[in-house]
């Protein structure tokens, strides 16, 4: 169901403004079984610019994206391949192209920005962190990834009931995860100090 969020810092503006226009722009298609003919109504009412005002705001093409994500997967930096996709453009007399009517016309890749190529960029790094489409699913996934490499000092997932005489709730999540060099390091001085580190609002 629909939770209710309250922002912590309503004055906060958002770095990007939302490209949300609520255009009344539509196209309706019915098609009836058994019927060949194919119903079309086009509502052509906009309350934005269109043409090359608008194509900023489109979606970058697929070959594009591909093309972005192949240079990434090879470690290619997201500044050099702003600098492969515009070819020095900005620096051109001609950046828009001319239609047969003389207006100037522009491409959607003319106008990708880095933030895009960064987006991009999150969407792979995801594909190494996210094991699987359900975040349980992938919680799973990863206990046992970092048991097979032991790095896993205990696991009590909400399902499971906690240790006896332990104090946790019943619905408690425990993750506990030690590296090797922390392994190490906690055998050198554990008789001195023992240190916990809490990492987003968990304890």
């Amino acid at each position: 169901g629909f939770k209710p969020y309250t922002k912590l810092h309503p004055e906060w503006n958002q770095k990007r403004k939302s490209m949300r226009t609520d255009c009344q722009c539509v196209l309706l298609v019915k098609t009836y079984p058994g019927v060949s003919t194919v119903l079309g109504n086009y509502k052509d009412e906009h309350n934005h610019a269109l043409g090359n005002e608008n194509l900023r705001f489109t979606q970058i093409s697929k070959e594009a994206r591909e093309y972005i994500a192949g240079l990434l997967r090879l470690k290619v930096s997201p500044n050099h391949i702003l600098q492969l996709i515009h070819n020095g453009v900005y620096n051109q007399d001609d950046f828009f192209g001319c239609d047969q009517d003389g207006k100037t016309s522009a491409a959607r890749n003319d106008f990708i920005q880095l933030w895009d190529i960064r987006r991009i960029e999150k969407a792979i790094e995801a594909e190494s962190v996210r094991l699987h489409p359900d975040d349980g699913q992938s919680t799973l996934r990863w206990v046992e990834k970092l048991r097979a490499e032991d790095k896993l000092l205990g696991f009590t997932a909400k399902s499971d009931l906690p240790p006896a005489g332990s104090g946790l709730d019943p619905d408690a999540f425990v993750l506990m995860l030690q590296t090797k060099w922390q392994k190490k390091k906690f055998e050198q001085y554990g008789e001195q100090l023992l240190c916990i580190d809490a990492t987003h609002n968990t304890t």
